[in-house]
């Protein structure tokens, strides 16, 4: 293949035949420049079909994760309730788009891979499992070493690398209450102090609490229940232990549902759900967004934050409450 000027393009002959042709000049920058350019830059090589484990650690600090054929993935340890399922799989797309930017010479001590910050397992429902190890470079040149799933010393720019570096809190669910509000018998709620006790009888709401209120309205009570009905927050990093810092000692609002018992919704169609949800508690607004709260819930660890709207659905709720 000869080079000519770029206006003439370039003479191109196959060897099995006579004929010369004259192509686009930049098909050459297409070609391989080096021999590394050959080689699989992804660092899981294998595909991520069949993936039904993971188990990840980090300087001691270990997660894992298994899929369940009926349930989809679960994180095991620690065990954490509801997973969530699009993270996980945004997980495992992104250790898939991984790609090394070099191949360095040398072994596995000499970039810190004996003894990596980051060691990610993967077992598959065939063949033997893959290992990958992640170990940043204190060297300039914003690179992190790492082994390919095949053993292939290679480095990877730090910015690429940024989705190997996780904890479990990635795989909470955002979901803090979840139920029908069909099937809801009783509200309990603490607002501003105040206790609140609605109860369903014959499908008409009404208010027990406080005994001197009345409730004028059926569409104040519907107004919580969708609210409430469906509350997604995120998860605070690294929360404090003294919740009076997120107001949570003594909450603005605590929210409460009682539903129908099982043996009651059993002739509905669903499956059946707890006798109670909650309670959820909501305190203080968070500093870096007014329209946030910062929020508890029961049965989940952690401190989280949810929508202002949530507070301000209650107050406009109770406002149609009168004086008996």
């Amino acid at each position: 293949m000869d080079e000519v000027d770029e206006n003439a393009g370039l003479f191109v002959k196959r060897e099995d035949r006579g004929a010369v042709m004259l192509i686009d000049p930049h098909l050459v920058t297409l070609l391989p420049q080096t021999p590394s350019a050959f080689r699989e830059r992804r660092l899981l090589t294998r595909a991520a079909t069949g993936l039904v484990r993971v188990r990840y650690n980090r300087n001691g600090e270990e997660f894992l994760l298994q899929e369940d054929p009926a349930e989809g993935w679960m994180l095991l340890y620690p065990k954490l309730a509801d997973t969530d399922q699009v993270a996980v799989s945004q997980f495992i797309s992104n250790l898939k788009q991984v790609e090394c930017a070099y191949f360095p010479d040398g072994g596995l001590a000499d970039y810190g891979l004996d003894d990596p910050e980051v060691t990610i397992t993967l077992e598959f429902s065939e063949g033997d499992p893959a290992v990958i190890c992640v170990q940043p470079l204190d060297e300039p040149g914003n690179l992190v070493a790492a082994t390919q799933d095949n053993g292939t010393i290679v480095q990877i720019f730090d910015n690429y690398a940024a989705p190997l570096f996780v904890d479990s809190g990635l795989f909470r669910s955002p979901q803090l209450l979840s139920f029908d509000d069909s099937w809801a018998g009783e509200i309990s709620l603490v607002f501003e102090g105040i206790p609140y006790l609605f109860e369903k009888v014959d499908s008409i709401w009404v208010l027990r609490k406080p005994e001197k209120m009345q409730l004028t309205s059926q569409s104040d009570v519907k107004s919580l229940l969708k609210a409430f009905r469906n509350v997604q927050g995120g998860a605070v990093t690294e929360p404090s232990q003294d919740l009076a810092e997120y107001g949570l000692d003594v909450p603005l609002l605590v929210f409460e549902v009682g539903l129908e018992q099982p043996e009651h919704a059993a002739a509905r169609e669903g499956a059946e759900q707890d006798a109670r949800t909650g309670p959820l508690r909501i305190g203080a607004v968070t500093p870096e967004n007014s329209q946030r709260r910062y929020a508890a819930v029961a049965g989940r660890d952690g401190v989280f934050h949810v929508r202002q709207e949530l507070v301000e659905v209650v107050r406009e709720s109770l406002k149609g409450l009168q004086k008996r």
